[in-house]
Parts: structure tokens; C-alpha cells; sequence
């Protein structure tokens, strides 16, 4: 009988251990806890600092390293700048998670020459830097640019030809960054669907490509709710 319960009793605390997202990866603790540990932030002009970044990062309790950039993509091409993986720190027990939010400039907004696989390739590139960089795979989240209704209507050629328009190009290059997690076994974020069905108008600048202040407030909760 008391085997019984000292197996009953390490498998409460096995889920105990889970309840906190702490995990063991080649001997080393791995957590995926907020608490005063720092997240890098990847992303382009919706993600640089004073965006919905510094509203999630507080409300998370976590300390934010930006290294978003206006323009930013994933390879340079032909009109923005490339996200250099070598930006990517060295994991170590200060940082808790890795959140991507590249793809918009890709998509065509500066980059229509880029199609969905060149953008696969590079992308998948900074997923490979941060696992080599000791990143758990656990620890990054790949999450969809954010939608944007305009780009229901151009045909995204920004800088070149390209051979989808419209929706049916954002939607290619959505399903490369799903594709992309699921190979790296990284979680994957959509925040374009619930953006395309909650957010209006109201919510962006008079440019319709930007989120405006409340914009980036809905944005910050919906990624603190889909972000674990």
C-alpha cells in the first residue's frame, strides 16, 4: 500500500510542477513563467517600443527587450530592413519566451517581391538561430502579423510582381508561419482571424495600416489572452 502512495503521491507533484509550465530540457530547469524574467520581442513598426509590447509586457509581469524595427522583414529584398538572427541573445535563466510577429512587410506592405516560400526560408532561419542559442521550443511563440483591412482590397506589389493578391496572399504567408511551427514544434499564435472579426475601423490610425492608442490596447490584451 505505501508504494501506492508515494507513487500518488511524486505524480501530484509531477502536475503540480506542470501547473507552473516548468519543464526539463538536457538537465536544465526550463520555465515558461513571466515572473521578472525578460521576453524578446521580433518584430516590425507594430511591435516597436510603446506599441501594445509595453501594456502586454506589464500586464504579464515580464521585463521586454525590443527588438522591433519599422520596415523590418525577414530577409531584405528590396525596399525594408532584415532581421539579423545574430540580434538574438544567448538563452539563459533571466529570459522566459521569444514572441515573433514578423510577416507584414513580407506580405507586400514594403516587400511585395517576396514570395511565401523566400519568406518561409528566412523565417525559419530565426527559429533556428534561437533553438542554437539554447531557446526551449517551448519558450517561443511564432504569432501572425496583425490584420489589416486594407489589405483586403490592395494587391499588395509594394516593390515587385507578385503572384497572390489581396487576402489570399496574407493568408499564404499565415500558413507558412503555422507550417514553420509545427515543424520546430514552437507554438503558433493567430491573432489575424480574431482581429479580422473584433476589430473595426475605430481601432486603427487614419492610415488604415497602423493600430491606433486603443488599437494597440485591444491588440496587447488579445495576445495576454492567446499567449500563455
Amino acid at each position: 500500500m505505501k508504494p501506492l502512495l508515494y507513487l500518488l503521491a511524486y505524480a501530484a507533484l509531477l502536475l503540480i510542477s506542470c501547473s507552473k509550465n516548468e519543464r526539463k530540457f538536457m538537465g536544465k530547469d526550463i520555465t515558461t513563467t513571466w515572473n521578472n524574467r525578460k521576453t524578446v520581442i521580433v518584430g516590425d513598426s507594430w511591435s516597436v517600443p510603446g506599441k501594445w509590447t509595453k501594456r502586454f509586457c506589464e500586464k504579464k509581469g515580464t521585463i521586454e527587450v525590443n527588438l522591433a524595427r519599422s520596415g523590418q522583414t525577414a530577409q531584405y529584398v528590396a525596399c525594408a530592413p532584415q532581421f539579423n538572427p545574430a540580434a538574438l541573445p544567448k538563452w539563459d535563466a533571466s529570459y522566459t519566451r521569444l514572441i515573433v510577429v514578423l510577416g507584414l512587410n513580407d506580405q507586400g506592405y514594403n516587400n511585395g517581391s517576396m514570395t511565401p516560400d523566400q519568406f518561409a526560408i528566412d523565417y525559419a532561419r530565426i527559429v533556428e538561430t534561437a533553438l542554437k542559442n539554447g531557446t526551449h521550443p517551448e519558450q517561443i511563440d511564432l504569432v501572425t502579423p496583425g490584420y489589416v483591412p486594407t489589405f483586403e482590397a490592395w494587391t499588395l506589389s509594394g516593390c515587385g510582381p507578385n503572384e497572390l493578391t489581396g487576402q489570399d496572399r496574407v493568408n499564404a504567408y499565415n500558413e507558412k508561419i503555422k507550417q514553420t511551427a509545427r515543424i520546430y514544434g514552437v507554438h503558433y499564435v493567430d491573432i489575424a482571424a480574431p482581429m479580422s472579426r473584433w476589430f473595426g475601423w475605430n481601432q486603427y490610425d487614419a492610415g488604415k495600416g497602423h493600430l491606433n492608442a486603443q488599437g494597440d490596447e485591444w491588440l496587447a490584451d488579445l495576445m495576454v489572452a492567446m499567449i500563455k
